[in-house]
């Protein structure tokens, strides 16, 4: 199953746990928007952030980013997608 997980803001340990446990049986995609650009931990699965909420807040990540456009089509892509 593709799961795609959207963050707002910093992970709380459940987010955290939920990922990780996922990532073993599941192909996960993790969309940092918002506050959650700012977050200096690894998580499993495929990390991208929106360029936009990057952009805004002047973050320097090496992590792929993408727009609008492409985040639509991750929530369409995948079989289930949840937002913290």
């Amino acid at each position: 199953m593709k799961i795609l997980y959207i963050l707002r803001k910093q992970p709380d340990g459940l987010a955290k746990e939920m990922i990780e446990k996922q990532s073993h049986e599941h192909e996960i995609t993790v969309v940092l928007i918002q506050e959650a650009v700012l977050m200096k931990e690894n998580l499993s699965g495929h990390v991208l952030a929106l360029d936009d909420d990057v952009r805004k807040r002047s973050v320097s990540q090496n992590i792929p980013k993408i727009g609008y456009e492409e985040l639509l089509s991750l929530i369409f892509k995948n079989d289930r997608t949840l937002c913290w």
